[in-house]
């Protein structure tokens, strides 16, 4: 493995009210398109994760556990544990919490911030003690650079994902981290992210997902 790893960190599987994609399948697209990783992010739920993990030891993937919170503030990511006890409807400051008291080398980072039709955050992730921030979101079309700012003023780090819930999306956005056994610790310190907006994961269908295969 190289000294720098590639990981998708914002992926739904069909356990996600929207998606559609089985958790084995997913992970099996990530590897035919060269991604080291995923993150798996279902939304208030951590169902799959058990079926990610075990097609990451099949397929020789990495795969980080983790949920995309429904927060009333709005959607946070938390990244590290497969047993999360959070809720959708609980505050940001309770989550943040809850991940710095029971769960240790966790952390957390503010979804799409600034794409306020999907529950972003905005400039209020400043009152927040976030270890990253979603910089690049493959279903957003603000450009990195526009989310910079919030991660300097944070002293927080990136994080990129597509948000994909299908396959057509997967590996829109990533994110660059240095390989290692503290892994999450690198990309709260210096974490980066790369890709863009993915326009046709946008227009598909998602039924037509299940069979996407390019």
């Amino acid at each position: 493995m190289s000294e720098f790893i590639r990981l998708d960190m914002h992926v739904h599987t069909l356990y996600s009210h929207d998606g559609v994609e089985t958790p084995e399948r997913l992970v099996e697209r990530a590897r035919e398109i060269g991604l080291d990783g995923l993150a798996i992010t279902d939304h208030n739920t951590q169902d799959g994760i058990g079926e990610a993990m075990d097609a990451g030891r099949y397929q020789g993937l990495l795969i980080i556990p983790g949920v995309e919170v429904s927060c009333r503030e709005g959607h946070v990511l938390l990244y590290g544990s497969g047993d999360f006890e959070v809720r959708a409807g609980m505050g940001v400051v309770e989550v943040l919490e809850v991940l710095r008291e029971s769960y240790p080398g966790c952390i957390g980072a503010p979804a799409h911030p600034f794409d306020l039709h999907r529950s972003g955050m905005g400039w209020a992730c400043l009152q927040h003690p976030f270890d990253a921030v979603e910089t690049v979101n493959g279903h957003s079309p603000l450009p990195r650079e526009v989310l910079l700012p919030l991660a300097t003023r944070l002293g927080a780090g990136e994080v990129g994902g597509s948000d994909a819930h299908f396959l057509r999306g997967l590996g829109s956005g990533t994110t660059v981290v240095r390989s290692g056994s503290d892994m999450l610790g690198e990309i709260s310190r210096s974490g980066r992210a790369e890709g863009g907006f993915d326009i046709k994961s946008l227009l598909l269908p998602r039924l037509k997902g299940r069979r996407e295969t390019g």
